[in-house]
Formats: structure tokens, C-alpha cells, sequence
């Protein structure tokens, strides 16, 4: 598996006004087998709590439009990594960090014309609710996550008015509750044509290794130094699957690939991981003696000869810079391929 170029894009959902012209619009972009994961902050949306339910129904609604095929899945994690647009993962978050124009903004990054993540982040500061009827000043929660989820699963902003559509730029009226318009469900329908689909009647279950928090005992380091690389590894699939094997690549730019130098290969499996399982992995090698000084990637790629059949195919690699400096080091004995997960 390569990790290839990934490409960042932003949505918000503005406060007041309407928009004009006509018809939903798309993104460009759509998720690889129909299927978005997000993960939801389990401090700010706990299980069970109304805030939950109301970020739970808005998938749901997207879920039950008819004539599409995509569906969302989710999990809660007390660390969605909702601040982090670069990631390859999905999560959703209450932050400071959003315009005070915006009630809420969607991060997503595509690579290939595929998704590979979507944060979502809603506006700390509004006075969200989950109740019905709603007071004057009250932001509907669920309303404002039905629209940022269709930014998530690919749709731009509609330039259909507001009232027709919730998908519209500038609609965060508060006292209201929008509800997913015919103008939406073309939408959805034109980037996933296909019978509609429940998490539970998903495709044939799949493993899907997901790497992320690559990193290095240093920064800085001279050729033939020994270094300490750490990552995660988890799979985010819907299928139990032997550990993968590994490669861990020095790079001069983040995409990993077969035209980088190979430090290490672990070519055996190791223990079955569950869904959603994690673990992390702590490998030490050194550099090539031959190396010359510059700025470098150090990373690993699982499953890199792509022998599993995987939910998402991009997610699955992951880098971390390093600056090699002058006066090469003394080379020692190949490393043992023996990652060891802790």
C-alpha cells in the first residue's frame, strides 16, 4: 500500500441570512465503499446523553435516505482527534478554534479522488440543544450536525435558499430545525447511486489498518544512528483480522512508497485483532551509513504488499519528519524484524 498525496478542504455552516441560485453541489470527492467512520468525543457527546442521540440521528437521517447506498458507522473515543486534519481519521468534537461567524466547520482531505477524513468541529461557545420545542436563542444540535455530516460525506453547499434545502450556506437560524430536503437526497444519491443500506447489512466484513502517531526518539540524527520509531496501529474495520505485516521506509517526502529506502521489512503476521483494536508499536533501527544529510520521512506502512482486502486502502501508512545532519555515524548489525506491540 502507498500512501498517496492527500489534498485538505474546509466547509462551515455560517449564522443568518439565505442563499440564492440553484441546486445541490458535490465536493468532487466520495468515501471508498460508501461508508464514512467517525469517531465522536465521548466528554462532550457521552454515550446515552441527548447530545449523543442527537449526533447518532443525524447519521441515521443521511443513513435512511433512499436510493443511496452510503451508510455511517461511529464509536466514541475520549480522544476523537477531531483537532488533527491530517490523520486520515474522522472525528467530531466541540472546540474554541472555530470563526465566530460559523457555528460550525467541517475539515476533509481527499487523496485520488477518495476521502480519507473528516473532522468536524462545532463552536463551543453557542448555546446548543437537544430540546423540543426549541427556546428563541437555542442552536438545534441535530440540525447543524445533519448539515456538517453532509459536508463529511462529500456535499458543498446547495445554492438552493435556505427553506428548500439543508444543505445551504448561510442558515443557522436559531429557534429552528432543519430537516434533510429533496434537493439533499439528489445529492447523496449522485455521489452514491445504489439500494439503500444499514450499518448492519454493510458489504462482506472487512479489516481496515489504520496507522497514525508515527514518531522518533529524536529529530535530528547523523547516518548510522539508532533510532527509536513509535506508531499505532489499529483496525477500524468491520472484521477481525491477523496483525499485518509491516515496512518502515525513509522517505524525502511523506508519500511512501516502493521508491523509498527500506529500513526494516516484517513480512509475518502476528495475533488476530478484534474490531476496533489498537496497539502500539515500538521498533528501533538505524540509518543507512550511506545516507546524506537532509530533510527525511522515517515511516512505516502496514499490509504493503495489499494482501488484505481492506474497508479504505489510504489509510494505512504513516511518517514523521527527521533531519539528518553531516558527519555520518558507524553502521551496526541489521536490526531483527520483531516489532514489538506494547
Amino acid at each position: 500500500m502507498r500512501r498517496p498525496r492527500i489534498a485538505l478542504g474546509v466547509s462551515a455552516l455560517l449564522i443568518l441570512g439565505a442563499s440564492a441560485a440553484w441546486g445541490y453541489r458535490t465536493n468532487g470527492v466520495k468515501w471508498p465503499g460508501g461508508v464514512a467512520h467517525l469517531h465522536l468525543d465521548s466528554t462532550n457527546f457521552p454515550s446515552g446523553s441527548a447530545r449523543h442521540r442527537a449526533l447518532t440521528d443525524a447519521m441515521a437521517d443521511w443513513n435512511a435516505v433512499s436510493g443511496s447506498e452510503f451508510v455511517f458507522t461511529h464509536d466514541s473515543r475520549s480522544d476523537s482527534g477531531a483537532s488533527d486534519h491530517s490523520d486520515r481519521k474522522s472525528g467530531v468534537d466541540l472546540s474554541n478554534s472555530v470563526q465566530p461567524s460559523a457555528l460550525a466547520v467541517t475539515h476533509w482531505s481527499s487523496s485520488g479522488g477518495l476521502l480519507v477524513g473528516a473532522d468536524v468541529l462545532f463552536r463551543s461557545s453557542v448555546n446548543w440543544s437537544t430540546n423540543t420545542p426549541l427556546g428563541a436563542s437555542e442552536q438545534d444540535l441535530g440540525s447543524t450536525a445533519r448539515h456538517e455530516f453532509g459536508h463529511v460525506l462529500g456535499l458543498d453547499h446547495s445554492t438552493l435558499p435556505c427553506p428548500e434545502t439543508l444543505m445551504g450556506a448561510i442558515c443557522g437560524r436559531a429557534g429552528e430545525v432543519r430537516l434533510i430536503h429533496p434537493d439533499d437526497e439528489a445529492g447523496v444519491r449522485s455521489l452514491y447511486p445504489g439500494p439503500s443500506r444499514s450499518p448492519t447489512s454493510l458489504p462482506a466484513p472487512r479489516v481496515d489498518w489504520q496507522v497514525s502517531d508515527a514518531a522518533l526518539s529524536m529529530s535530528r540524527a547523523r547516518a548510522g544512528d539508532r533510532l527509536t520509531f513509535t506508531f499505532r496501529l489499529q483496525n477500524g474495520g468491520n472484521a477481525g483480522g491477523e496483525r499485518p505485516p509491516l515496512r518502515y521506509l525513509i522517505s524525502v517526502n511523506r508519500d511512501l512508497g516502493p521508491q523509498d529506502t527500506l529500513l526494516l521489512d516484517v513480512p509475518t503476521r502476528g495475533s488476530t485483532m478484534a474490531t476496533g483494536a489498537a496497539l502500539i508499536f515500538t521498533q528501533t533501527f538505524r540509518l543507512p551509513s550511506s545516507i546524506t544529510p537532509g530533510s527525511y520521512w522515517v515511516g512505516v506502512i502496514a499490509d504493503p504488499d495489499d494482501l488484505d482486502d481492506e474497508l479504505n486502502e489510504l489509510n494505512g501508512a504513516d511518517a514523521t519528519p527527521l533531519l539528518v545532519e553531516g558527519s555520518p555515524g558507524v553502521p551496526s548489525p541489521s536490526p531483527s524484524p520483531s516489532p514489538s506491540p506494547s
